[in-house]
């Protein structure tokens, strides 16, 4: 039997090289203000890797269409498919990729009326998270075995 450990640690290391000298290209955003809430609508294509940022308060995440291999601080790896909707603690942290083109929002409480404070409000600075790679091979082994299972939202607390 042949060990798989060095083949995993190897395409580990590969998906990390492909992120040094990373300069973040953000998605294409499309910012709605209305009586106190933010929304951010972006689209990510199939095949496309997302790195999300950090938030630092709850948030409502909406797809509105397609389906993505999502792997984040809370709730760990899973595959989402449209329509899907959660409340997201403080904290959470995404990375995603696209299995088909798929359209997603976060949906965010403030008094902040620019894209420039709300962003400073809501978001930890862009770094990489620790063990990118890794994270980003499980993304890529779990889509098969996870096909058309999606969890049950969280109860907002």
């Amino acid at each position: 039997m042949q060990d798989v450990a060095p083949a995993r640690a190897e395409k580990i290391a590969e998906i990390e090289k492909a992120f040094v000298g990373f300069v973040p290209r953000f998605l294409d955003v499309t910012h709605t203000f209305l009586n106190g809430v933010y929304t951010r609508t972006g689209k990510i294509n199939t095949g496309e890797v997302v790195v999300g940022f950090t938030h630092r308060k709850k948030n409502f995440l909406h797809l509105a269409s397609g389906r993505l291999a999502m792997w984040d601080n809370v709730h760990g790896f899973r595959v989402l498919s449209a329509p899907f909707s959660e409340v997201s603690p403080p904290g959470i942290r995404r990375i995603a990729i696209g299995l088909e083109p798929t359209t997603g929002s976060n949906i965010m409480e403030t008094d902040k009326t620019t894209v420039d404070e709300v962003e400073s409000e809501m978001f930890e600075p862009f770094t990489l998270p620790v063990n990118i790679g890794e994270k980003i091979l499980k993304l890529l082994e779990q889509p098969n075995e996870l096909e058309n299972k999606n969890p049950a939202p969280p109860v907002a607390g």
